[in-house]
């Protein structure tokens, strides 16, 4: 491929005549798996903001999970033994989820942005129990945003360097 090859299919893809989509785990396993450096040879760029990016979704959600259901000891006391096993398990699908090409982010989005205000209005009988749902939805929220942001932040990648889109070719479709 070639400069002018790269450059009409960009044209293409601006005007709407072709999308050029990207695999989300293909997308997440190069921000996570792959060095920097490895990348910057492949593609005489350093994505620092992007791996960042990835990297604290992938980092925070386990992190946000174990927050909750310590959260929920506080917060439920002897029915945590319901609750976190119950909480994991639904983190675990949705790690599944997540990687599916029509998962949205939109919806986890609006349980954080209302968890949130629970929490800060103190609507819930506990901080702890507010604490909990936050916590929890943050969780579910961050691995939306794992997979999502690795895809949008390849697609943008590929689509202004043309050794990128050379390298990372196995995870395009158009």
């Amino acid at each position: 491929m070639d400069n002018t090859d790269h450059s009409s299919l960009t044209k293409l893809e601006s005007d709407g005549c072709i999308l050029i989509g990207i695999d989300r785990s293909y997308a997440r396993l190069l921000y996570t798996d792959v060095p920097i450096i490895t990348i910057q040879e492949k593609t005489g760029e350093t994505p620092y903001f992007e791996k960042r990016v990835v990297w604290f979704a992938f980092l925070a959600s386990p992190f946000a999970i174990l927050i909750s259901a310590v959260l929920a000891v506080y917060a439920f006391h002897w029915w945590a033994v319901f609750i976190v096993p119950v909480s994991f398990l639904w983190w675990m699908g949705n790690k599944g989820d997540s990687s599916r090409g029509n998962a949205t982010m939109w919806l986890c989005t609006l349980v954080v942005v209302v968890a949130a205000g629970i929490h800060f209005l103190s609507l819930f009988p506990t901080l702890w129990m507010s604490g909990f749902v936050l916590a929890f939805t943050f969780a579910l929220w961050c691995d939306r945003l794992l997979y999502r942001a690795s895809s949008l932040l390849l697609r943008c990648f590929v689509l202004r360097n043309k050794k990128a889109f050379q390298a990372f070719s196995e995870g395009i479709t158009i």
